[in-house]
């Protein structure tokens, strides 16, 4: 099978997957709005962003290392499983001991515990990190799929039944832990369970230049995402910050389920092509087409849906929602876009240019949060897409030189998607369509028009550039 075809083939795995991730976020998103409070969802963001924090470490990047280099031992595996659960424990004991500090430090009451629950994921999570690193480098998508959707099912299933009887926040931790502890044990089924019998610093150290600079980027990135949730918690309360990261979850499903898709697929096949740039850069565009084949006319729904659709189906207490989620959509086009640079440069050994791209994201971020907040949370919104414009022209440059691609190439690939989407954002707009529709039937008027606008989509960029269409269908047809 062609490179190109083993990509499809994962995708295709992967990208069920991700349908179901779409869909339960979906019905968490429903059990939040209905069960739990803005204040609840804002503490559970909160306890999000720490613990997110901590994760970064959880592994150091040793496991998108098993999946690049070229050689591995089994003297390598046991020294990243041995490393990896060490770091889970000590991560798992500073979270639970620190949680006291952290709420003291963000003014929150009641994240305490919160956070001391959510510290027992880290010894779990890291049993089972080497695992999947393997199955990933194995392209083993299809288990890997069952692992995931039967987890998913059941931490879903923890939580609707915990909201419904009343444990607010918790309800969203517990379903954190039943999904780490279902989705490690059946990683170690599938793999076997890898002892650590041996830890030898040698092979440790042929992969830690790799994961060292991998690992600062991810530090960096990190810190940029979520420097709002803290400037928000700290400075507005609770409440905005639940508005805010209920209308970010939104803005992100493009990048988690579409990006997540093609990187974890993408990946180590772009590592066994690393040394073939003309393969790198023909792949690299039919990823970008289908990227933008859908991530553009999903994030015009999302920004045309803001208040006509969206607030209707969550509920007036929500409504500040509507408003941020107007500035964010196009925040997640660019971020689809943009999110797959990593695959290309750590396919290529480039960690350490992803981490340079990653500091000045990081520096723009900051800048733009902190001059934002003063005129509130959609004033942070609005800073936001500022930086993020200025973010994705560096590192799409960056991409451009390290696969030798000409601007045209990526203009062609993500250009007529993105102009027909917008050329029917106007048409919405200028022709009223928006007064077809009352706050009545919100749910039906959504899915009408959603189809309607899909059908006119698809015909249009068929039109215009038909490549676009035959690419995404061969991510649902059998290779």
């Amino acid at each position: 099978m062609t490179s190109t075809g083993k990509s499809i083939n994962s995708a295709r795995w992967i990208g069920l997957i991700q349908v179901f991730r779409i869909l339960s976020q979906f019905a968490v998103l429903a059990i939040v709005s209905h069960f739990l409070s803005p204040h609840d969802y804002g503490l559970a963001a909160l306890a999000g962003t720490i613990t997110g924090f901590a994760a970064l470490f959880r592994d150091l990047g040793t496991s998108a290392a098993v999946v690049q280099t070229e050689t591995l031992t089994d003297k390598l595996l046991d020294s990243v499983f041995i490393f990896n659960a060490a770091v889970g424990c000590v991560l798992g004991l500073v979270v639970f001991v620190g949680a006291p500090y952290f709420a003291n430090f963000l003014n929150m009451d009641g994240l305490k515990p919160v956070l001391q629950l959510a510290a027992l994921s880290f010894p779990i999570m890291s049993l089972g990190a080497c695992g999947q690193a393997l199955m990933e480098r194995e392209s083993r998508f299809r288990e890997i799929a069952r692992i995931e959707i039967g987890s998913i099912t059941a931490g879903l299933a923890v939580l609707l039944g915990c909201a419904i009887s009343g444990f607010g926040v918790y309800s969203i931790i517990l379903q954190a832990l039943v999904v780490a502890i279902i989705s490690t044990l059946q990683i170690i089924l599938a793999v076997g369970w890898r002892s650590g019998r041996q830890f030898s610093m040698s092979s440790f150290k042929s992969i830690w230049g790799f994961s060292r600079d991998l690992s600062l980027f991810n530090f960096i990135n990190y810190f940029s995402r979520n420097l709002d949730s803290i400037v928000i918690g700290r400075y507005l309360g609770a409440a905005e910050l639940g508005a805010y990261s209920m209308a970010y979850k939104i803005m992100l499903f493009p990048i988690q389920n579409l990006t997540s898709v093609a990187s974890r697929a993408a990946f180590p096949i772009f590592s066994k092509i690393q040394n073939d740039m003309e393969m790198q850069r023909a792949l690299y565009l039919k990823i970008l087409s289908v990227i933008s084949f859908v991530s553009a006319p999903l994030m015009g729904l999302v920004y045309l849906g803001r208040e006509d659709f969206l607030v209707p189906l969550l509920g007036e207490k929500w409504a500040l929602v509507g408003v941020i989620v107007g500035w964010l959509a196009p925040i997640g086009f660019l971020q689809s876009i943009m999110s797959t640079s990593g695959m290309i440069f750590m396919a290529n050994g480039k960690t350490r240019r992803l981490a340079n791209v990653g500091m000045l994201g990081t520096f723009l971020m900051c800048i733009s949060f902190i001059s934002g907040v003063r005129w509130g949370v959609v004033g942070v919104a609005v800073a936001y897409l500022i930086a993020n414009l200025i973010h994705f022209m560096v590192v799409m440059n960056r991409v451009m030189v390290t696969i030798e691609l000409p601007i045209n190439s990526i203009v062609r690939a993500i250009g007529y998607p993105l102009l027909v989407a917008v050329s029917l954002l106007l048409m919405y707009r200028l022709l009223g369509l928006s007064y077809l529709y009352g706050h009545n039937n919100a749910i039906y008027a959504f899915v009408g028009f959603g189809m309607l606008y899909g059908i006119l989509y698809i015909a249009s960029v068929a039109v215009l550039s038909p490549l676009h269409v035959r690419v995404g269908l061969k991510l649902v047809q059998r290779n």
